[in-house]
Parts: C-alpha cells; sequence; structure tokens
C-alpha cells in the first residue's frame, strides 16, 4: 500500500506569509493549474481579486508575500499582548 506524502507538506499562504499544515489549510484556490492554500476566506478573496499581481510577485520571489494581516495574524498578536 502507497501512502500519499504530497499533502503532508506545509504551505504559505500566498498573502500573509502564513505556513500551513495540512490541517490548517481552510481554503484553496487554483490559478492556471496551480493551487494555492489559504489560512482564511480573506486571504483567499484578496488572492482571487488580484491572482495575476500576487502570481508575477511570487515568481520573481517565492518567498514574497503582501503581508496583508489576516484574522488568524490579529488574533495571534491579541494573545501575545
Amino acid at each position: 500500500m502507497k501512502i500519499r506524502t504530497e499533502n503532508k507538506r506545509i504551505r504559505t499562504d500566498p498573502i500573509c506569509g502564513m505556513q500551513l499544515r495540512p490541517n490548517r489549510v481552510v481554503l484553496e484556490y487554483s490559478y492556471y493549474g496551480v493551487t494555492y492554500a489559504f489560512c482564511s476566506a480573506a486571504c483567499r478573496n484578496h488572492f482571487r481579486d488580484g491572482a495575476e499581481l500576487y502570481v508575477a510577485h511570487m515568481t520573481v520571489d517565492p518567498q514574497w508575500a503582501l503581508g496583508h494581516p489576516c484574522p488568524h495574524q490579529q488574533i495571534s498578536q491579541m494573545l501575545d499582548m
């Protein structure tokens, strides 16, 4: 029996840069055959509305993320206070 491992890798939300384990991926969005993972609907919607811009930036710098303050980041910052 072959175990699928490709879904066990950590993925990065291209909007906020959050590192997502497979169980933390909330939404996915496919753009020209590439599937991107998102931590929230807000991040997915930002990407969807400007996918061409985001993909262009990621092509130049694969570690690039806009840094949009997603709800998860705001909650984490509040808990750190």
